[in-house]
């Protein structure tokens, strides 16, 4: 079996730190494809914006 290395909280704090910062960026840059900023979250606004549009003339 292999053994586990045992961070220091330091350690622990640091890989904390570097995932958070790498989610952010994430979220900055684009998002997941199905995220609100992402691809299929930008279809889906304009597609609800235009729906929007059809019942404001509807009604």
């Amino acid at each position: 079996m292999e053994r586990v290395k045992k961070l220091t909280l330091a350690e622990l704090k640091e890989k904390a730190t570097t995932v958070e910062k790498n989610e952010v960026m994430e979220k900055i840059q684009g998002g997941d494809w199905a995220d609100c900023h992402g691809k299929a979250g930008q279809i889906e606004k304009r597609f609800y914006q235009q729906v929007d549009k059809v019942f404001d003339w509807l009604f």
